[in-house]
């Protein structure tokens, strides 16, 4: 029960309202229970662990015990019946099964694939390698007809002695720029094919002499 001294503290001070015990009525013994309800202790977090915002759902055998739901979900399996014709046809075109070994077998086709053998038609490698000798054949030239310009204007002269030096020189001598007078410097080559074909390049009057 409620008294006058219960909202006065031991120093004869009034108490916070969170302090007082408080009843619903005068003659009430039992007090009003408090506002402040606990809260649960916070969660311990460890260390390298992440939180799930999936919202957790009951399993389907809590909720649906007797599957009446997958039940309405199974497709009806639909029966073939056949006649007693159609099952004697079907037998003879299933193949046939090795009961011995488990290997699935059709009849005649080791047969077929006997009947053929490699001499029949001819190799794909050496006809492929007889189209590769014939375009090598016809794509080869001699050294004579790649040098046919240079042995036509251009004499081969070995061990001739450089009337300025006094020493044995190897070259060629092109006929057209001696007949002209042009002195020894111009008219001995002493370099290979591509310079001697270049100095034909550069004269018009020999490529006309070649070309002739």
């Amino acid at each position: 029960m409620s008294n006058n001294q219960s909202a006065v503290g031991a120093n004869d001070a009034l108490l916070d309202a969170g302090d007082i015990t408080w009843f619903h009525d005068a003659d009430d013994d039992t007090p009003l229970p408090t506002s402040h309800m606990p809260l649960p202790p916070p969660a311990i977090m460890i260390a390298g662990s992440c939180c799930s915002a999936r919202v957790p759902r009951p399993a389907s055998k809590l909720v649906d015990p007797n599957n009446a739901v997958l039940g309405k979900h199974k497709a009806t399996r639909q029966r073939v019946v056949f006649t007693e014709d159609e099952s004697e046809d079907a037998v003879a075109e299933d193949p046939e099964w090795d009961d011995a070994n488990k290997v699935l077998t059709y009849a005649g086709t080791a047969t077929d694939m006997d009947t053929r053998t490699d001499d029949d038609t001819p190799s794909t490698y050496q006809q492929t390698k007889e189209m590769g000798d014939a375009d090598r054949e016809g794509a080869k030239q001699c050294k004579s007809d790649l040098t046919t310009d240079i042995r036509t204007i251009f004499t081969c002269e070995s061990n001739t002695i450089n009337p300025d030096t006094g020493k044995k020189e190897d070259g060629h001598w092109c006929e057209v720029c001696k007949a002209n007078g042009l002195a020894r410097k111009f008219s001995f080559l002493k370099g290979s094919v591509t310079s001697l074909q270049a100095h034909i390049q550069r004269h018009k009057d020999h490529t006309k002499l070649y070309k002739d």
